[in-house]
This record gives structure tokens, C-alpha cells and sequence, in this order.
């Protein structure tokens, strides 16, 4: 081999050995230079503390009956009646003193039926439903 050749051949294999040590030498910083963490505490008088609680309860008093809605009246009615498509729904519901609601509701069956549902609801007894259908 010529001297150049040899030189050549030399710079080569110290670039390849040069990157080794560079690549080994960047891994090992990344692992050995992880952030140390300690704790030490706060000087004594940084922080106030707290009252000291105390046995009083506090009272509150439920705002007078008179600030209570009462029930009011209403009635309610709305349909639908569409023959010509096949449509025919609605909805009749009244209450008169807010509290006894009765109504009605019905609804055309894809069998042709008409499904009525007629109702009672007295506050706090729960819904009571009679289903009927007719042709």
C-alpha cells in the first residue's frame, strides 16, 4: 500500500472510532445528568397558621311558606290529524287547582289502530293510565 493510501485508510477508521466515542459519550450524559431532588423544609415563620376552629354552628331558617309557589291551573290541548299521510296524534291535559291533573293522549298505530291513553295524576300518588284502542 502506498503511504497515501495508508493515511487515508488511517483518517477512515479514527472518523468511525471518533463517532463511537461521541455517540457513547452523548448516551452516557443523558442518563448520569437526570435532575437530583430533594426536600428541605420551608423556614419556620414563612406561614401563618390557621384560626383555630371554633364550636359555633351556624343556623339557617327556611325562607317563609309564603315564598313557596303554589300550583297554578292550566289546560293544555294540541293535535295533529293528517289523513291524506296517515297522521292522526294529539295531547288534552288540564288541571284545575295545580295539583289533580287528568288528560289524554292518543296516537295512530302503524296497524291502523288508534292507541288513547286516558290519565290521572294526583301529586305525589303517581300517574294512572287507562289504554285503550279502537278501530
Amino acid at each position: 500500500m502506498t503511504q497515501v493510501n495508508l493515511i487515508c485508510a488511517f483518517y477512515l477508521q479514527s472518523e468511525k472510532i471518533m463517532k463511537t466515542i461521541l455517540l457513547l459519550a452523548s448516551g452516557l450524559s443523558v442518563v448520569f445528568s437526570r435532575p437530583q431532588y430533594s426536600y428541605d423544609r420551608p423556614p419556620s415563620g414563612l406561614y401563618e397558621l390557621p384560626e383555630a376552629p371554633t364550636n359555633q354552628v351556624e343556623t339557617r331558617v327556611a325562607p317563609p311558606s309564603a315564598a313557596v309557589p303554589m300550583p297554578m291551573p292550566y289546560e293544555l290541548d294540541w293535535a295533529v290529524s293528517d289523513q291524506a299521510n296517515g297522521l292522526d296524534f294529539g295531547h288534552e291535559e288540564a288541571s284545575s287547582d295545580g295539583i289533580v291533573s287528568k288528560g289524554s293522549y292518543k296516537v295512530l298505530l302503524p296497524d291502523g289502530r288508534l292507541q288513547v291513553v286516558t290519565f290521572t295524576v294526583n301529586g305525589d300518588d303517581g300517574y294512572v293510565a287507562n289504554v285503550q284502542y279502537q278501530k
